[in-house]
């Protein structure tokens, strides 16, 4: 499978500012326009991530949720200490923005792992469990890498809470951070290190603020919201060290704690779970789901594909939140694919999703194996291969590798129709198995394949308890 994530991956509702598309890197026959950010950038930005009240007419279920998050991701410097207090001024103009479905970037203790220094999203299904995650990146780069090993980032958008009253909002951050929110929003509690009397970009109340070097815990802020409604809010985050990124936020009611869950998302999936070959239609599926996971039906959504040739293709989901799409192309290389729709007035954007279209005279591929499993983790993996050209093609080799995770997986044949992997820590991974004859080759990517800590507990308790049974999927390249 080429096509990313992958399709039994649950991922979010986002909503981005009109204007911008987030370009994916890539070596192909293809282009994908890379939008820089440009000057004016933040009056449009601040304007378009102000919800309404019109959330209250979805009659959330829970007591608290958010709306979609937008980050302005810019560079800053990086230092062994010292440099963690936030200070972009308003005036610099980000290098990237990029819309998440909740604030959850490598939460400290949290169980899941993800890449190793990367600022990684992890997306809540609705009992509050992360399930996958996304990178910070966006005009080919990457937030914690390169020309952003030092970076800071604001984001911003809006709780929506249908039940007044005092909440505990916990900050969960190595780094130093600014909190603050709007509509009446009051500060009751909590950490009150080096800050300003307004956030920096929004100009909102300051509820909390721990700007400078961590204390390493999470940090609880109670708040009160006087009414039900929506409280936008901004929260300032600097990276000030070259170590781990976190920044995540939960909520605590009573003896409870979970991730601040959002209001309402979108996922885009690939049906095939490989790469389509050109010639041959490759469909894809929308599903939107309200914070309780139940669907969203006859909600009109559009998805848009940007490569050599642009369209743009329309749906409506069905009694199930589900609907499907379907196109051809003709030449190969890579597409980007996102779908939007507008939900309430509230603009919700998926995840981007890459569809590598390969030469349709090369090898097919199909593998069958474990996706979800718990440690110890060693999984068993089947390769099928096929010449449509035969026997133009002649002899088919095969290639397995690792393209992701959070440590190195042992692979005990390479170059076999069969194989075995060693998850050696909890996490997501990603494997690659390439075919290759005279006429070309053809890449199956597998994953991502989650893997869960052993379960030690007696009694499951917290936010990330989900442990996942070992789950077989079938992947295939088309046909």
């Amino acid at each position: 499978m080429t096509a990313h994530p992958a399709t039994d991956s649950i991922y979010d509702s986002l909503q981005r500012p009109r204007g911008r598309r987030l370009a994916a890197p890539t070596a192909s026959s293809k282009s994908v326009q890379v939008v820089p950010v440009r000057a004016g950038w933040k009056e449009n930005w601040l304007r378009s991530v102000i919800p309404s009240n019109s959330a209250l007419w979805l009659a959330p279920a829970f007591p608290i949720t958010t709306t979609p998050v937008t980050g302005a991701f810019f560079t800053d410097t990086s230092c062994p200490s010292g440099c963690e207090p936030f200070n972009t001024p308003a005036t610099q103009v980000p290098v990237f923005l990029q819309t998440f479905p909740n604030l959850m970037f490598n939460p400290m203790g949290g169980a899941f792992t993800t890449p190793a220094r990367s600022f990684a999203d992890l997306v809540l299904d609705p009992a509050g469990n992360a399930t996958t995650y996304i990178l910070a990146q966006g005009n080919s780069h990457q937030a914690g890498a390169g020309d952003l090993t030092g970076f800071s980032a604001v984001f911003r958008s809006a709780f929506v809470v249908s039940q007044a009253g005092t909440y505990t909002i916990n900050g969960l951050s190595q780094d130093g951070f600014i909190f603050g929110a709007s509509n009446g929003a009051a500060r009751v509690s909590g950490i009150n290190v080096n800050a300003p009397a307004t956030t920096p970009f929004a100009h909102y109340p300051v509820m909390d603020a721990n700007n400078g070097p961590s204390t390493g815990a999470a940090a609880p802020i109670v708040v009160t919201f006087p009414t039900a409604g929506t409280y936008p809010y901004e929260f300032d985050y600097r990276s000030g060290t070259g170590g781990p990124l976190s920044l995540g936020v939960t909520v605590t009611q009573g003896t409870t704690t979970l991730g601040l869950r959002p209001l309402d998302w979108l996922r885009l999936t690939s049906n095939s779970s490989a790469a389509p070959r050109t010639g041959h239609p490759a469909a894809f599926t929308v599903k939107a789901n309200d914070e309780t996971g139940a669907p969203i039906a006859n909600l009109p959504v559009t998805v848009n594909v940007s490569g050599i040739a642009p369209q743009t293709l329309r749906a409506n989901t069905d009694a199930t939140g589900n609907a499907t799409v379907t196109y051809t192309d003709n030449v190969t290389g890579t597409d980007v694919l996102q779908a939007s729709a507008l939900a309430a007035g509230f603009a919700l954007s998926s995840t981007q999703l890459t569809a590598d279209w390969t030469d349709s005279r090369t090898p097919t591929i199909q593998v069958e194996g474990t996706i979800s499993l718990q440690l110890p983790a060693t999984a068993a993996y089947t390769a099928a291969v096929t010449d449509p050209a035969a026997p133009a093609g002649g002899p088919i080799t095969v290639t397995w590798i690792q393209t992701g995770g959070p440590a190195a997986t042992q692979i005990a044949a390479l170059q076999q129709l069969s194989t075995s992997v060693t998850y050696p820590i909890a996490g997501a991974y990603i494997l690659q198995l390439t075919a290759t004859d005279a006429l070309g080759s053809s890449v199956l990517t597998i994953g991502p394949i989650l893997v869960t800590a052993a379960d030690t507990r007696s009694v499951p308790q917290g936010w990330l308890d989900g442990i996942s049974n070992p789950r077989l999927v079938a992947h295939r390249s088309q046909v």
